[in-house]
């Protein structure tokens, strides 16, 4: 009854369809949102990993930006250049050679230009020769740089200059204290290093943008140019008071998933994030629009399945009355419906995936192509569908540029998975390449039957790109590592070594990369102490910077090196791994040895050269007095007259202590001649003998062709006589003597490993002897003035000193060697002169005292002195017109009606010098003679103590006789000086 009262009941039949109408459209509105929902969430899931990998990629730009910067400004040869031409700023070649060094740092870098700037701001030398000054911005990081003593990477800044945008990396240059000397500025521009990384976007999209923010006061500036937005970077701003705006957010601290409006307006969804160790943010944001698009198709859809299931239904109802073939009919629109719900949700999957996919049929023909297919092989589904893959997908090597084997063709005959190679090119339907990397698949079904094969692959430009660029970063800092100067390692706590570069085996004089793995650095260091202390320092410090120590090579030979390491920790604060370089500085160590020893001399040099000028004008007038007063007063044989006699031999003997010191200081005046040393020292020989005593065996052993040499002969009678003098003090009894000469030439390789030798061509004077020998403190000594090894009284401690100022200034080198018990040898190497030799007799000296007529004009600003030598002149009969100064000499000379024949005049004197005083004297004079006198030697008329030719000069303090021989040689001789 209830069945027959339904199907006659209209009123039933309205509820039956409307109640399923309604289940129809609630069901299809719950599956729409769900679709939604899926499609918004794997969209944010997509926009933050790219997000992400965009913040990563910037991040990763700045550190290798820092670390570049700082192992430029370590390398110890651009510091040393650096600093060394801001000393040296008109050093030409310096500066082009740190000019090419920036060249090729910029050809292999991102660098715009680099400035090496002062630590005023000012630019020392720039690249870019435009830039001759830093703007205000730059000023203040150059000083936030000095006051870090860090790198400091700057904001983005627009230049005044060319309006263009950059970021500087700065970093202080320090010398070799340890202190700011310059800040070495690397000029970053973001849009060919970081704009290209912020614009790329993986994958199509229309609306896809990514930015870079910071906050600029009350505003949100945009870093970058904007993809929608025509101005240029670093010009577009929003207040902060636009809250719906994902930038405004960025800079307020939001982060994560942000949904509001972009600068034009447009609802937006963006993922917001920091960069690490900046003010920069990163908002990377798609239209909304687009995200719902793909949604808004499943929508639609579904929507018609509605309304067809609607239709379907209503049809259905009105045909109740066949309600058995209705039945068969709903159970075959079911069974195409689930199929062709099959087909869809594969067609929508594979429109969805993001890569390329190629679906093929079991003989590998083509039946379904995506859009990204497509587009990468420039062939339409409709176009490409029924044709083998290999007419379709044509793909090649990249470097061999051979064809490669079909995948498809692959997979038919293996039955599995097929990839292609890393290095292959997709050639599209119009030529263009495309880097690709994929896999092919079968498509099994029930029983491993194959129903066809899918082709997935995706476009790799970028990937391979990174690839590439990453390959040439390590190739470009291994090579790097390979050729700097300095010797660069790796090596483990233990002291396994790990690698090293070329330069670090040179030093410690490894022979091989293979020699160097078997090695264990503690084995390098001079003590295992000095291994265990570098560790601990290392485990408290970090690193250990500019650290001196004094290593061992592979030869046991001792080195001098400054290392720089830095240790590697893992999460537990343990040290994995020491990585360092370190640099030779054996030779600087001998150079600074050389030169502190040089200096000691120096000084002491100058003082005693000081003491001995002062002090030859008290003796001048203590030795004149004394003689004027033997003459006058006192009678040979009288109290008086051996009391004088005492007096002048104690000034005397201080007169050649003074003579002495002047020697040594390389003060004292030489006439030198060329000479064969050979001829002078067999000369002296009987001499040199009666000096050292019977007792001791002088053997003489001339050297063969020997060259010629230039010096004072009186001066190789002085050397001798010194060395010979302290052979006899230092031989107990019966010894040896021996005297030799040869000629020598050194190199520089020789000279090297020789401290204290000098590269050329020599002539050695070499005197050696058995005597009791030196020690080593003896030796540091034995050249300093008043240092002697003999008793009190029996030595001044001025030989050594004379021999040592006499080979000076002849422009020679001595070494002595010697040790306790075995003699001593002292070496002395005079440069070889090629001229001929002198052989001009030395005038001998008059016997007697000789007196004169003529009349002298003597010029002394010492009064004693003057008072003294005008009684010894007017004693030997001679007219004296004494002066105090160079302007009364003058006056006297134009005044006196009468002729003077000498002009006796000091060197040294205020007003003018002696020189100058004869040259104006002779203007009106030609035919006056010049006698100059002096207690020490004076570029007035010596050139480094050698008398000019021709020049007469009397030493302070002098005797009446010699005055009398000086004044009569003067006044007699034919030059005119």
């Amino acid at each position: 009854m209830n069945k027959i009262k339904f199907k006659n009941d209209p009123w039933h039949w309205f509820v039956f369809i409307a109640v399923l109408t309604i289940g129809f459209v609630a069901g299809g509105y719950w599956y729409t949102q769900q679709q939604v929902r899926m499609v918004c969430n794997s969209k944010y899931q997509e926009l933050r990993a790219i997000a992400q990998l965009k913040a990563n990629q910037i991040a990763a730009w700045r550190k290798e930006s820092i670390f570049g910067i700082q192992v430029y400004v370590k390398n110890p040869l651009f510091r040393e250049s650096a600093v060394r031409w801001l000393q040296e700023s008109e050093n030409t070649h310096l500066k082009n050679q740190l000019l090419n060094e920036w060249k090729l740092t910029r050809k292999y870098g991102d660098f715009e230009n680099i400035i090496l700037a002062g630590l005023d701001g000012s630019v020392k030398l720039s690249l870019n020769p435009d830039v001759i000054k830093l703007s205000s911005y730059a000023k203040n990081t150059v000083n936030k740089a000095i006051t870090a003593e860090d790198v400091v990477f700057s904001n983005f800044f627009r230049s005044p200059a060319d309006g263009a945008v950059y970021i500087d990396v700065m970093a202080p240059v320090l010398d070799t204290a340890g202190q700011p000397a310059a800040v070495l500025i690397l000029r970053l521009d973001p849009t060919k290093s970081l704009y290209p990384l912020i614009k790329f976007w993986p994958g199509p999209s229309t609306s896809s943008e990514t930015m870079l923010v910071s906050k600029d006061g009350n505003q949100a500036l945009f870093l970058n140019k904007l993809r929608h937005d025509p101005q240029k970077a670093l010009t577009k701003r929003l207040p902060l008071t636009r809250l719906t705006s994902p930038a405004v957010q960025s800079v307020l601290g939001h982060q994560g998933i942000f949904e509001g409006e972009d600068y034009r307006g447009v609802t937006v969804v963006a993922d917001i994030s920091q960069i690490p160790d900046t003010h920069w943010y990163m908002v990377t944001k798609i239209d909304k629009s687009e995200i719902l698009a793909d949604a808004s198709f499943h929508a639609l859809y579904i929507g018609i399945i509605v309304l067809l299931l609607l239709l379907l239904t209503g049809a259905g109802s009105g045909f109740i009355y066949r309600h058995q073939r209705a039945k068969i009919y709903r159970e075959l629109y079911n069974a195409e419906k689930k199929h062709s719900n099959i087909l869809e949700e594969f067609r929508i999957i594979l429109y969805s995936i993001a890569d390329g996919v190629i679906s093929m049929d079991e003989s590998g023909r083509i039946r379904h192509m995506n859009q990204v297919a497509e587009r990468l092989t420039g062939w339409s589904e409709s176009e490409a569908r029924n044709k083998p893959l290999a007419e379709v997908f044509q793909i090649i090597h990249e470097n061999t540029r051979q064809a490669l084997i079909d995948p498809g063709e692959s997979v038919l005959q293996t039955g599995g998975i097929v990839k292609l190679p890393g290095d292959a090119l997709l050639i599209a339907r119009d030529g263009t390449e495309h880097p690709i990397a994929d896999s092919a698949a079968p498509i099994n079904g029930k029983r491993d039957q194959l129903l066809g094969i899918v082709l997935v692959f995706s476009d790799v430009t970028e990937e391979r790109k990174a690839r590439r660029a990453l390959l040439e970063s390590e190739k470009r800092y291994r090579n790097f590592f390979m050729e700097d100067i300095t010797g660069d390692f790796i090596s483990t706590p233990e002291g396994e070594l790990l690698d090293c570069n070329p330069a670090f085996a040179r030093i410690m004089g490894i022979n091989s990369a293979e020699e160097a793995n078997t090695l264990n650095m503690s084995t390098l260091f001079s003590s295992h102490q000095a291994s265990d202390d570098l560790l601990k320092r290392l485990r408290k410090e970090k690193k250990v910077i500019d650290h001196e120590l004094e290593m061992r090579r592979v030869d046991g030979k001792s080195i001098h090196v400054i290392e720089n390491v830095i240790g590697k920790f893992d999460n537990n604060g343990n040290l994995t791994e020491i990585q360092g370089y370190l640099f030779d500085i054996t030779e600087r160590k001998k150079l600074e040895q050389q030169l502190l020893q040089a200096q000691k001399m120096e000084a002491v040099g100058r003082l005693a050269g000081g003491v001995a000028h002062d002090f030859n004008n008290k003796l001048s007038v203590i030795m004149g007095y004394s003689e004027l007063a033997l003459e006058e007063t006192a009678k040979q044989g009288s109290t008086g007259h051996d009391y004088l006699q005492e007096i002048l031999k104690a000034a005397q003997h201080s007169a050649d202590l003074t003579r002495q010191l002047l020697a040594f200081a390389r003060k004292q005046i030489i006439a030198p001649r060329v000479l064969e040393l050979n001829d002078t020292i067999t000369n002296i020989l009987k001499m040199l003998q009666r000096l050292i005593g019977e007792d001791i065996d002088l053997v003489w052993r001339p050297g063969t062709d020997l060259c010629k040499v230039k010096i004072d002969p009186a001066q190789v009678d002085q050397i001798l006589a010194n060395f010979l003098v302290n052979a006899r003090d230092a031989i107990s009894g019966v010894g040896r003597v021996v005297i030799r000469t040869e000629n020598v030439v050194f190199d520089e390789a020789y000279c090297a490993d020789h401290v204290g030798f000098s590269p050329g061509e020599y002539v050695l004077l070499e005197v050696s002897d058995n005597g009791s020998g030196m020690e080593k403190e003896t030796l540091a000594s034995i050249f300093e003035p008043f240092f002697t090894t003999k008793e009190h009284g029996k030595g001044t401690g001025l030989g050594l000193a004379t021999v040592y100022g006499i080979v000076k200034q002849n422009e020679g080198f001595i070494n002595v060697y010697s040790e306790p018990g075995k003699g001593t040898i002292f070496r002395i190497y005079l440069p070889q002169f090629a001229d001929e030799v002198s052989h001009a007799p030395a005038t001998p000296a008059p016997e007697a005292v000789q007196h004169g007529t003529e009349t002298i004009l003597l010029v002394e600003d010492e009064e004693t002195i003057l008072k003294m030598a005008k009684r010894m002149l007017e004693n030997l009969g001679y007219t004296v017109l004494a002066a105090g100064t160079p302007l009364e000499a003058l006056h006297q000379a134009e005044t006196y009606q009468d002729e003077i024949h000498l002009l006796i005049t000091d060197i040294v004197m205020p007003e003018m010098n002696g020189r100058d005083l004869a040259d104006k004297l002779r203007s009106n004079k030609p035919a006056l003679r010049n006698l100059f006198m002096s207690g020490y030697t004076a570029n007035v008329i010596a050139h480094r103590g050698i008398l000019d030719e021709g020049v007469h000069f009397i030493q302070k303090p002098f005797s009446i006789k010699d005055l009398a021989d000086k004044v009569r040689v003067s006044l007699e001789s034919e030059e005119l000086q």
